[in-house]
């Protein structure tokens, strides 16, 4: 009778220590070395061997279209990046406003060949002003449906992905074909942008 009770207290404490260690339990994402996040920045990031982007706190966002759809999508393709950004711990957000004078515009072109047009500035190893100019041939461009492509693809450029790494050409060309299909960002992009923005602008990624 004590050795049964014995091997039924063994029994139940290995089952406890099962169950507590391993079973039910969530799996967390590995997090990159610094080594691995300097490497992201360097093959994605705009300045080589240094951190180019924005700077810390909010950066507004002027809708000069007047399109109550595409304001919407604008501030749901914003906080898609919003979110990213502060995942990995940094402190640029931007938001929609309403002053013409914001670093970042957004207008209708009717003069356009091709379905939007991007134009990013900088000073040092700050991005200070974007512009993005969108066709307002809504047929050829399947718009509104393909808004929040355009938004969400050319945002990531916007905050400070390389052109071609954003499409999926390495030509720095992005057909028709390859923007409507950015719909949802890519973990690559998620894991440089977090990377990016966790450390300053002119921060040093070379290799040493």
């Amino acid at each position: 009778m004590f050795c049964r009770k014995s091997f039924l207290v063994v029994v139940f404490t290995v089952l406890g220590v099962f169950l507590l260690s391993g079973c039910g339990s969530t799996p967390t994402t590995p997090t990159l070395t610094p080594e691995e996040e300097k490497s992201l920045i360097r093959e994605y990031g705009l300045g080589g061997d240094y951190v180019v982007r924005w700077p810390d706190g909010d950066i507004g966002v002027y809708d000069a279209t007047g399109n109550a759809t595409i304001r919407a999508t604008i501030q749901r393709a914003l906080n898609e990046w919003n979110a990213v950004i502060k995942s990995g711990g940094g402190k640029t957000r931007f938001y929609l406003s309403n002053d013409p004078n914001s670093p970042v515009k957004i207008f209708y072109d009717s003069s356009l060949e091709g379905c939007f047009s991007s134009k990013r500035t900088g000073d040092g190893y700050e991005i200070t002003s974007f512009e993005l100019r969108v066709s307002t041939n809504d047929a050829w461009c399947g718009f509104p449906d393909n808004y929040y492509a355009v938004f969400l693809q050319n945002f990531g450029g916007m905050i400070g992905i390389k052109w071609e790494k954003i499409c999926s050409l390495q030509d720095g060309s992005c057909p028709y074909e390859a923007w409507t299909q950015y719909t949802s960002i890519p973990d690559i992009h998620k894991k440089a942008v977090r990377a990016l923005y966790k450390v300053s602008p002119g921060y040093y990624v070379g290799i040493e």
